[in-house]
């Protein structure tokens, strides 16, 4: 039986990450066109022998079990081909044959692919690379397609060398607030070697310069984004543009009651600074508590430490050499930081934590010598564990193409003064957080009745502040290592955590 039955097939609609297709007459020339949009976006289901009904409801439309073995078969024998898809991404349990009352249905589910192997394309051109988004699949723009093709990369992007640049154009006040910093940072000793070294040398060890083949050195791109003047930025990066709008207390059509932007040419206009003109501004609004630790007066917030890591991941991880750049929007109850480019890596992968990729990996490192930013991949859950502990709602992580962009929200009013608009939506992304986890599960190694038990685990405790082997147990009607077996299944999922304080053996889902 198929996850599908799980959620029952009736209650379905075509959406975003599923695509039915009645198939009747063959295997549909279109299929391909979405398998390329599933691969290229956050992946997807595709139902071959489902039909759409006017009120958009699925309804199986009758194959026999040998026209969908044949279809699962054609699929194959297409896919193989290589001037069909670009790559295959898929494994041959991903394609299976399931029956549904008296109907049977080819399903295939598409993960999203890696950025080393986007954009997946379809007709051996490159151009022909689809997405997806809620009114299905359409064809991406060549500035997506770059977009794509530079992330395959993006590990080297940002140390190239600006060989047309001199370390002139770096802004010597912004360098030496960044040595200040350096220098006092608690990771620094005050006689690290670093300090004593001349500019130039010093720009080289953090990365923000490099040397040619002439033993001359240069600002990389990293240097010249964090140090760099607005003008000379926009030289290598012309669509370069930071923006801060202050949103609060807005009267009229007022759009913003104070705005920063990296064009006003009073300031700069580079990473560094624009991430010190607006950290307090952001954070003002959340209150530092009378706690000492020890002798001293302990001024530590969670909240405003991870609103500073919001910060740093937008500035770090934004393309910028696409439309749009940074905007941080301020509003009284929440902070929105947008950034151009998709995330680097899946989003159910980045909200569990544990992998870190930056777009903008040399930006990033500049920024953590002074403590600024975590290059250990647990930035998003640490914003989502600050908001947990000092009882904020969840935050909210989205991704939008055409133009590409990421989103994230920061509640910044607490739970128990929310309206009931902001409970809708805070009670819709929690169910949007645990959409991603019963991905995780399906496009897992497990067989399907494995995994249709994990599903029904994650269903039943999702929402419980913990459950043990007993529960599963109790759930499953299984044995007691059977029970074992699963919790280490979710474990290796890392989609569950141990709990303590509560007895031996006590987990919840993340």
């Amino acid at each position: 039986m198929t996850v599908f039955d799980l959620f029952k097939l009736y209650c379905l609609k075509e959406n975003s990450l599923l695509e039915a297709k009645k198939a009747t007459k063959g295997l549909p020339n279109s299929i391909w066109e979405t398998y390329s949009s599933f691969a290229n976006s956050h992946g997807g289901t595709i139902l071959l022998g489902v039909e759409e009904l006017e009120d958009n409801s699925l309804i199986p439309c009758g194959l026999t079990e040998k026209k969908a073995r044949d279809l699962q078969k054609n699929f194959w024998s297409v896919i193989n081909n290589s001037n069909k898809v670009s790559k295959i991404i898929i494994r041959d349990e991903d394609v299976h044959v399931e029956k549904i009352e008296d109907s049977y249905v080819l399903v295939i589910e598409i993960p999203e692919a890696s950025r080393y192997d986007k954009p997946i394309y379809i007709n051996n051109n490159p151009l022909m690379a689809y997405r997806r988004n809620f009114e299905g699949d359409y064809k991406c723009t060549r500035t997506e397609i770059e977009g794509m093709l530079r992330d395959q990369n993006f590990d080297i992007n940002d140390s190239v060398i600006l060989k047309y640049l001199s370390l002139d154009v770096l802004n010597r006040n912004t360098i030496k607030r960044y040595r200040n910093n350096y220098k006092n940072s608690l990771t620094r000793a005050e006689n690290h070697p670093f300090n004593y070294e001349p500019n130039d040398i010093f720009l080289y060890h953090i990365g923000a310069a490099g040397y040619d083949e002439k033993n001359v050195l240069h600002p990389t791109r990293a240097g010249l984004l964090m140090f760099g003047n607005f003008y000379d930025i926009k030289r290598e990066f012309p669509n370069y543009f930071l923006d801060y709008q202050d949103c609060r207390n807005l009267v009229g059509n007022i759009r913003w009651f104070d705005r920063i932007t990296s064009s006003s040419g009073d300031w700069s206009g580079n990473l560094y600074d624009f991430y010190y003109r607006i950290t307090f501004k952001i954070t003002e609004d959340i209150p530092t508590p009378f706690k000492m630790k020890g002798m001293f007066r302990d001024d530590y917030v969670p909240m405003k430490a991870a609103i500073r890591e919001a910060l740093c991941n937008a500035l770090s991880n934004a393309d910028y050499n696409m439309e749009l750049g940074v905007v941080i929007k301020q509003y009284h109850d929440r902070l929105v930081f947008i950034n151009s480019g998709t995330l680097a890596i899946p989003r159910n992968i980045a909200l569990l934590g544990g992998t870190s990729k930056a777009r903008n990996k040399n930006v990033l490192s500049i920024f953590s010598y002074v403590n600024i930013g975590k290059r250990d991949g647990v930035g998003i859950p640490l914003i989502i564990n600050a908001t947990k502990k000092d009882k904020y709602p969840s935050p909210i992580l989205e991704e939008s193409f055409n133009p590409d962009q990421t989103k994230l929200i920061i509640f910044i009013k607490r739970n128990e003064n929310l309206d009931i608009d902001d409970v809708e939506e805070i009670s819709n992304h929690i169910n949007v957080i645990f959409q991603y986890k019963d991905d995780i599960i399906k496009k897992s190694n497990h067989k399907v009745d494995v995994k249709e038990r994990l599903l029904k685990i994650e269903n039943s405790f999702r929402n419980k502040p913990y459950f043990g082997r007993g529960d599963i147990i109790q759930l499953l009607n299984c044995s007691s290592g059977t029970g074992y077996n699963f919790i280490t299944y979710l474990l290796e999922l890392k989609i569950i955590e141990r709990v303590k304080g509560h007895g031996k053996g006590k987990h919840k889902f993340k």
